[in-house]
């Protein structure tokens, strides 16, 4: 049974229709509301009071609150793995329990002890200097006029420069890349003469040996010579007091006759001096 306010009449049966025939003939106001409809959506309202939610609602929630939450840790983890399916993607967060997971998550009020902290700090120092040799290493191997700036800027803030050995392999200098490769030999590999030049001045030392391949060291004369970049096998050749095996080894490993016999003469005043194994 329909419940009907007083004063109903029948015009009011259908507002729909009330509201068509009003359009039809031209007398529609679309901010026209029925009077009697706010007493009847109270009447239902106090005939249907608002129930609580069920159990059944109530273990869905939960389970969605679970599932956000597992979501949160594992994004906290950052652990990347491809996932091809969707069942994929449900079975790894149904796999391991909630319980387990929530005991991960740190506690909002929790401090760090002072060995967490250092530990962090020592963390934060090693990102740090691994992206500042990344961009060294960058602008060894670009070599142009705002480069070599930066390179000149970035050794003289090098603080190990200051105290430890000049040639130390440990310094900005000389440290090795991802690749196994010093600065010295980053620029002999490009050719890029004025930065071997600034290199040689602020500390990098020649003689260290850099990994061509696995378990096959070099120096950055044999680098240079390999890639026929003369003008730079002549600069080192004249700046720096190479060992006789070292020369050997550019000469072998030279890819032009040119350089091939600049080399070999250097290795004839060598072999005057008596001087084989000498530095």
């Amino acid at each position: 049974s329909e419940y009907r306010p007083k004063n109903y009449t029948p015009e009011h049966q259908d507002s729909n229709k009330m509201y068509e025939t009003q359009r039809i003939s031209g007398n529609y106001d679309p901010f026209y509301t029925d009077p009697y409809l706010p007493q009847l959506e109270k009447r239902q309202s106090a005939d249907n009071p608002a129930q609580p939610p069920s159990s059944s609602r109530r273990r869905r929630r939960w389970k969605r609150l679970k599932t956000m939450l597992l979501a949160v840790n594992k994004f906290q983890k950052a652990e990347v793995r491809k996932i091809l399916e969707a069942e994929e993607l449900e079975n790894e967060f149904v796999k391991e329990p909630m319980s387990a997971s929530l005991k991960n998550i740190p506690k909002p009020g929790r401090r760090k002890s002072k060995q967490d902290l250092n530990r962090s700090l020592e963390r934060f120092r090693e990102v740090m200097n691994y992206k500042e040799r990344s961009f060294f290493h960058f602008y060894v191997e670009r070599g142009n006029a705002d480069d070599q700036l930066r390179i000149i800027e970035m050794l003289h803030k090098d603080p190990k420069r200051y105290v430890r050995d000049v040639g130390d392999p440990d310094t900005l200098a000389n440290h090795v890349n991802a690749k196994g490769k010093r600065p010295l030999h980053i620029a002999c590999i490009n050719g890029n003469l004025e930065v071997v030049k600034i290199l040689l001045r602020m500390g990098g030392n020649p003689h260290l040996l850099s990994e061509r391949l696995e378990g096959y060291p070099e120096t950055c004369l044999c680098e240079a010579s390999r890639w026929g970049h003369f003008a730079l096998v002549q600069h080192l050749l004249e700046n720096v007091d190479w060992r006789y095996n070292e020369l050997k080894a550019a000469q072998e490993a030279a890819s032009s006759q040119t350089i091939k016999d600049l080399i070999g003469v250097i290795l004839q005043r060598k072999r005057r001096k008596g001087c084989l194994g000498c530095s």
